[in-house]
């Protein structure tokens, strides 16, 4: 798609919101929770958008999670989901009325299996990545190991696990439980799976960069998936795999006070 389709997509699109004639979702009453992707930071993944957000008037929360540069991987699936609810109940304790969980490469992942088992009042995927139901053959020795080592009862020791971040292939020394909660096919981390157990009417803004031949490639398919909404929306914008996050603010923004 060329450079001025993707200008012409996200004019309509903006135009579209600005044409609700009252914004539901009031910024001082919204909480918004930020989940960044693999190895990446709240600090670092965030920093911008966080800012953007904040100075809009919307309560914002970004936190380093068990996926995180400092702490990868240190819990389950399982466990980080609960990080994730324990997160959502901070924002609520500060007294906002709707929740928009907001997620980044892995982050969308994580904000998509969340918001399977708890609804939340919005969803945003940024260049969503972790496709372990997709992307099956550079981990499957290490699913595999994994298994067997559960199966013999030694799910809470370490081994060397494949991993794949932004296409490029390394090891990771991991424990087998934590890793196959991860990158099981089948797990909670199937995308596929976790798009078609979404609560009905659940808003979502799918965001993917033309330049992120990752995201672009499964995006519609996972999208198609969703649960269908009015209020959901598919958008390209013209950014990498990383930049799709700051492209994106503006957009993203608009979307959430036009619900």
């Amino acid at each position: 798609m060329y450079n001025g389709e993707i200008k012409m997509r996200k004019l309509f699109f903006l135009m579209l919101c600005l044409s609700v004639s009252l914004f539901a979702f009031e910024p001082k009453t919204t909480g918004v929770l930020l989940l960044h992707g693999k190895t990446g930071t709240a600090s670092k993944s965030w920093d911008s958008f966080q800012s953007y957000f904040e100075r809009a008037g919307f309560v914002v929360l970004a936190k380093d999670m068990p996926w995180s540069k400092n702490r990868y991987i240190d819990k389950t699936y399982e466990a980080s989901l609960q990080e994730v609810d324990d997160c959502v109940k901070e924002l609520k304790a500060k007294g906002v009325k709707q929740i928009v969980v907001i997620g980044h490469s892995m982050g969308s992942n994580v904000a998509l299996a969340y918001a399977s088992f708890h609804p939340v009042d919005a969803l945003v995927l940024l260049a969503p990545g972790h496709n372990p139901d997709k992307t099956i053959a550079p981990y499957k020795s290490s699913v595999d190991l994994a298994k067997s080592m559960i199966d013999e009862g030694k799910g809470s020791e370490t081994a060397s696990f494949a991993d794949l971040n932004v296409g490029k292939q390394f090891t990771r020394q991991m424990r087998a439980d934590v890793y196959y909660s991860f990158f099981s096919p089948d797990g909670l981390s199937a995308m596929s799976l976790r798009a078609k157990q979404l609560p009905q009417n659940t808003p979502v803004l799918y965001v993917v960069g033309k330049q992120d031949p990752l995201t672009e490639k499964n995006g519609m398919e996972i999208f198609d998936a969703l649960p269908k909404t009015s209020k959901s929306h598919y958008s390209i914008v013209n950014a990498d795999h990383m930049g799709t996050v700051n492209e994106s603010m503006e957009e993203v923004a608009l979307w959430i006070k036009a619900l």
